[in-house]
């Protein structure tokens, strides 16, 4: 494979950090980042009889995804590693105890739900696509985004996130403490206007793997996006390592 350096422009980003009382909410659009305490996600948009039908991890996918400010027909590339496992536990569970199953409840389960919802709530008939990345690394739907620019997109949604891990996971995975989220907005890097937004730049610099890796996962983006120019962040994979960056 290549070590050729990759570069996307983020043109918006939000993340979300679920906390208690609070979330912190962390966002970038038209050139400008700030940061926000909040309770829980703003969704008054959406119609109250399809809210109801979104998870509390759905629920903070939607909202991050809205604050980047996509277009009509926008694709999204959507990255997690347990997706609704939450919903997911619970089927399993009624199944062990011998209890019958929701179609609805299972339809909600599968991995591709949250962007199913997605596409249905806002009429998109774009391309959707769900990837369950090895150890939450962000590098394959980034490449996926980037992929997709290259043959002619203007916009990609990319959205990563995950949910805290029912307590039969925690001592085999790393859970987040709750829903979180993390949405990006990328368009070709050559797009970008002057102060609109940056690039993000993703090199694969050789063999090697996870073991030893100081930043793993999506946590290796959230920590180039946030610190916004600090030092390049390595990120491991099984047999690669990639370095993300903010280009210069």
């Amino acid at each position: 494979m290549s070590n050729q350096e990759i570069s996307i422009g983020v043109r918006a980003y939000c993340n979300w950090e679920s906390g208690d009382p609070e979330s912190l909410c962390t966002s970038f659009q038209r050139g400008v980042k700030r940061a926000q305490r909040l309770a829980r996600p703003d969704l008054s948009g959406v119609h109250p009889m399809q809210r109801r039908r979104l998870s509390p991890l759905a629920r903070v996918v939607f909202y991050t995804l809205y604050q980047c400010e996509p277009q009509s027909g926008v694709p999204v590339v959507f990255s997690s590693t347990m997706g609704e496992i939450q919903r997911t536990q619970g089927i399993l569970e009624a199944i062990a105890d011998g209890d019958p199953v929701s179609p609805a409840a299972f339809s909600l389960s599968v991995h591709n739900a949250v962007v199913g919802l997605w596409s249905l709530v806002n009429g998109v008939t774009s391309p959707m696509i769900s990837l369950a990345p090895v150890e939450g690394s962000p590098v394959p739907a980034l490449l996926e985004a980037a992929g997709m620019l290259a043959e002619g997109w203007e916009s990609i949604l990319v959205v990563f996130c995950e949910e805290a891990y029912p307590e039969f996971y925690r001592p085999f995975l790393n859970s987040p403490a709750g829903p979180t989220s993390l949405a990006l907005q990328l368009i070709p890097s050559h797009a970008l206007a002057p102060g609109e937004g940056f690039r993000l730049a993703l090199q694969r610099i050789g063999p090697g793997g996870s073991d030893g890796m100081a930043v793993n996962g999506s946590q290796a983006l959230q920590q180039v996006l946030l610190d916004g120019g600090g030092p390049p962040v390595l990120v491991g994979e099984p047999g690669t390592v990639w370095q993300l960056s903010i280009a210069g």
